[in-house]
């Protein structure tokens, strides 16, 4: 039975995308998205703290890019004037 979560094709996974940050072997964080905040209590009071979410290098999760792609998508829009206003 295959996994729903895993695919076939290396080019399509974590481990290669432009939002991937390695952290162990076969293991990293997702910076797609900003980082999940959750309170703690520290000695000092209450307090917050953040984590990217964990993910394997193997899984995909669908909002892969690779670096080049993602840089693709930072390129400024040039506007373009539009003729016949008056």
């Amino acid at each position: 039975m295959t996994e729903p979560w895993k695919i076939e094709n290396q080019d399509r996974k974590c481990g290669n995308c432009a939002f991937f940050r390695r952290t162990d072997v076969g293991q990293g964080s997702c910076y797609r998205y900003p980082p999940t905040a959750f309170p703690v209590n520290t000695p000092m009071g209450p307090g917050v703290k953040s984590f990217y979410s964990p993910v394997k290098s193997e899984l995909t999760c669908g909002e892969h890019q690779t670096k080049a792609e993602y840089q693709q998508s930072l390129r400024p829009i040039s506007l373009v004037s539009m003729k016949g206003d008056n």
